[in-house]
């Protein structure tokens, strides 16, 4: 059960989120507003802290998404987590937007599927993804690091062994790209958004097994100069 007050939020992606844990209550707010995070962060953490009845002085550790996925929305979510954690003096926890996806997926679909690839679209011919196995708390622990590469450069072996699910957008966006034995491999695809509530769960067992930083050493995570690319 978790018990720690934890504020989280993600703006890698088009989708703008934001939660709140404390006491038994989950507060979030979700929106979908290309461009407009900027706008949305701050009254979303002012308005669930306003529902759940505190103030910023009661939350123990704020986590965030670090990337990959937008520049722009990585460095706000990091900005903003390093600004609210410094004036609280508070720990961080900083969450892969991959992570983040992936365990949304397993709380958000029907089958809890246990394996998955989550796959961001990295614009410039690229996709950053990846693979993420329930442990048996639920909590998604990463088992191929993320990396970011071109859609043939993707191993389809790394997803052969347990039925898993396609997470994000990259798998529409580039289904062309992927021979069909790719998609034959994995159980079902599901184009989802990252949403800070499921980061509610990651950070709480981040926090009992004490992997916080101090909010003057985090950053995005861009993965930009780790491109793979396929060879014949």
């Amino acid at each position: 059960m978790m018990t720690t007050t934890i504020l989280a939020f993600d703006t890698a992606t088009h989708a703008c989120s934001a939660a709140l844990y404390h006491r038994d209550h989950v507060f979030s707010r979700f929106e979908i507003a290309p461009r407009e995070h900027s706008k949305l962060l701050l009254p979303m953490i002012k308005s669930i802290l306003s529902e759940a009845t505190i103030t910023l002085a009661d939350v123990q550790v704020i986590a965030f998404g670090c990337g990959p996925g937008s520049f722009m929305g990585a460095r706000l979510a990091t900005g903003m987590a390093q600004g609210l954690a410094l004036g609280l003096h508070l720990p961080v926890i900083s969450v892969s937007t991959l992570h983040l996806l992936a365990q949304t997926a397993y709380e958000e679909t029907p089958s809890n599927v246990r394996q998955v690839v989550a796959g961001w679209d990295a614009r410039m011919d690229g996709i950053y993804w990846g693979v993420y196995l329930a442990d048996q708390q639920g909590i998604m622990q990463p088992i191929h690091d993320d990396t970011l590469s071109s859609p043939e450069a993707i191993d389809i072996n790394v997803v052969r062994e347990i039925p898993c699910a396609l997470v994000g957008n990259a798998w529409s966006v580039y289904q062309a790209r992927f021979s069909s034995d790719f998609f034959q491999t994995c159980c079902q695809k599901t184009d989802l958004y990252p949403d800070a509530k499921a980061m509610l769960a990651i950070a709480d067992a981040k926090f009992s097994s004490h992997e916080m930083i101090s909010p003057e050493k985090i950053g995005p995570r861009y993965l930009r100069h780790r491109v793979t690319h396929h060879s014949n």
